[in-house]
């Protein structure tokens, strides 16, 4: 029988506890987690979510594990073009299982992710650790070192901003982020599938406050990157009156790699060595974003 492969897409954040960064590492946790015989499940929109075949390795130097989430209501059924259809045969206590597997280094605080567009997205784990840990988990997703310099620095203001987004069919890919929230209420408040938006300030006001956006967009723009129905992504920002163009979707770090399946299913052991080649395959790129000496990648 012929072997079939699958590209999987691999993408790349950094983890923190607490808005500064400073209440904890997500590493910690996850070594606390590995040793729980059983993890918690926890119910975001209706559906339950757990992390699954946690493992730590060296000591918690490294996890690898599961990030899966359980739909149980409006369940597709089974069939084929021109046949009878059939309801799943599922127990009671079943769902469908959507999985997205991931690995983490304690060293740089990093997170490997595997993207499926039918899972959760990082900002879903991070509610997922937040809700056991009792604080703020987020992940920040690895951009090119350039963009992520102009982006976060001080001093560095956002002067426009450009968005194309799909409405998601994934209800658990909707945001969290309220400014991002509201845009997908209006979205969906008229019945549409695509929204564009544009926001331009004053550049002839006397008024500072009126000739930037909000640095809070720099976060909502930041989760909403997470998503494949965001298409367009250009923030535009002013750093010593040079304005600079920053493409948030072309300029994130990510690896696309090769997966062996089994039927329609990923092979666990395939799917794990492709995040390893992920990884390995930016390594370069994912030194320059870490940068300070001592902190390369194992």
């Amino acid at each position: 029988m012929e072997t079939k492969h699958k590209e999987f897409t691999i993408e790349f954040y950094t983890g923190q506890i607490g808005a500064a960064g400073d209440r904890g590492k997500v590493s910690d946790l996850l070594q606390t987690l590995s040793k729980k015989r059983q993890r918690p499940v926890i119910e975001f929109k209706g559906m339950n979510h757990e992390i699954r075949d946690l493992r730590s390795h060296n000591k918690g130097a490294s996890f690898t594990g599961v990030f899966a989430k359980y739909r149980a209501d409006d369940l597709p059924h089974a069939g084929a073009p021109g046949k009878k259809e059939r309801e799943l045969d599922l127990d009671e206590d079943e769902g469908l299982i959507e999985k997205n597997y991931f690995h983490y280094f304690k060293r740089n605080e990093l997170l490997v992710y595997q993207r499926n567009g039918n899972g959760s997205t990082t900002s879903r784990l991070a509610a997922y650790l937040s809700d056991f840990v009792n604080e703020t988990v987020a992940f920040n997703p690895v951009i090119q070192e350039h963009a992520l310099r102009r982006l976060m620095k001080r001093g560095v203001t956002p002067k426009s901003l450009v968005l194309s987004i799909a409405r998601p069919t994934n209800p658990d890919l909707y945001p969290d982020n309220q400014w991002n929230s509201q845009l997908f209420d209006v979205m969906n408040s008229i019945g549409g599938v695509r929204l564009f938006v544009r926001a331009t300030t004053d550049i002839r006001s006397t008024d500072a406050t009126r000739r930037s956006l909000h640095n809070r967009v720099k976060r909502a723009v930041a989760e909403l990157i997470d998503m494949e129905a965001v298409t367009v992504a250009r923030l535009n920002v002013e750093e010593d009156d040079i304005t600079h163009p920053i493409d948030l979707l072309m300029d994130r770090i990510f690896s696309k790699q090769p997966v062996e399946m089994k039927g329609r299913y990923p092979v666990p052991e395939s799917i794990n060595a492709a995040l390893r080649k992920g990884r390995e395959e930016q390594r370069q790129a994912l030194q320059a974003y870490f940068g300070a000496k001592g902190r390369e990648l194992a």
